[in-house]
């Protein structure tokens, strides 16, 4: 194990045995299309992301002071941006996630978690690629769906909606990348429930329809296999067609979208305060999981 930027020990085999491989393919594609630029014919289509922002606060409870202070942040970067806020199913996190990919793939748009607040405008972004996510900030190889920009229909989130629907339909998860995930978050919590239980239902929500499921649909979309002991086929295109739109799809570095690391979720404001950001970052995550 390898450390990361944060000091932890890099965790391997979480999401997939491949994921070394995963972690250099995405940092040689972010070397290639990074920084943003306008398409050109070379690249692609030139269908931009729509100027609408999404979010979500699902459950009983009065969105946290926080959260909302963070949720103001993009109303104020994006003055004449419309922005939407759904608040009307009564499940948590599961339908959280389904909720997130199901709104991007009718409208498109931006869509950002309650705990995740804006630093810089996303305009730039909107024409360079027609899909976006950003690298997880927890010490192994994952993309994160609290920040996703993308067109309309596309291809990557159909892909996302028709895994969840079909399934739900298959037994749980088993928890050995559920309770790795447990132990790397730092969150007590977390690890003692799932040295009781046999599955957690937030680590399952992360597998099954949050992170590790769009780390293994974007690889998909790319051309990795990811069946266990699948790597990537002498030629393989993965479901993104054609090539060019393949180029207009990115994982952003840490630095984009969540420049702190998981392990801070307890962290006092006033730590927060202190923290200097890298200059390309466009948004942070605190990682107040508030759906939990």
């Amino acid at each position: 194990m390898d450390a990361d930027p944060n000091g932890r020990k890099w965790r391997w085999g979480v999401w997939h045995d491949a994921d070394r491989l995963w972690h250099a393919t995405l940092g040689q594609r972010n070397a290639r299309l990074l920084p943003p630029r306008q398409p050109t014919g070379e690249r692609g289509g030139s269908s931009e992301i729509p100027h609408v922002i999404h979010q979500i606060w699902l459950g009983p409870h009065p969105i946290p002071v926080d959260c909302l202070a963070w949720m103001q942040t993009w109303k104020r970067l994006h003055p004449a941006w419309e922005y939407k806020a759904f608040d009307t199913a009564t499940n948590f996190g599961e339908k959280s996630d389904i909720l997130r990919y199901e709104i991007l793939e009718k409208y498109g748009g931006v869509y950002a978690d309650v705990d995740v607040a804006c630093v810089q405008a996303f305009d730039p972004l909107l024409k360079a690629f027609s899909f976006i996510a950003g690298m997880a900030n927890t010490g192994n190889v994952e993309i994160s769906n609290s920040v996703m920009l993308s067109t309309a229909h596309h291809a990557i989130l159909r892909q996302l909606i028709d895994t969840i629907h079909r399934d739900f339909h298959q037994p749980r998860l088993d928890t050995s990348a559920l309770v790795l995930i447990a132990q790397m978050s730092g969150d007590a919590t977390l690890s003692a429930a799932l040295s009781i239980t046999p599955t957690s239902s937030a680590m399952d929500t992360i597998a099954r329809t949050g992170p590790g499921l769009l780390t293994r649909t974007f690889m998909a979309a790319i051309g990795w296999s990811t069946e266990e002991g699948g790597g990537r086929e002498a030629g393989a295109d993965g479901f993104l067609s054609p090539a060019a739109e393949r180029e207009r799809a990115i994982a952003l570095p840490i630095e984009y979208f969540s420049p702190l690391p998981n392990r801070i979720r307890h962290a006092a404001a006033a730590d927060f305060a202190m923290i200097k950001l890298p200059v390309n970052c466009m948004a942070v995550h605190y990682w107040a999981r508030s759906w939990m």
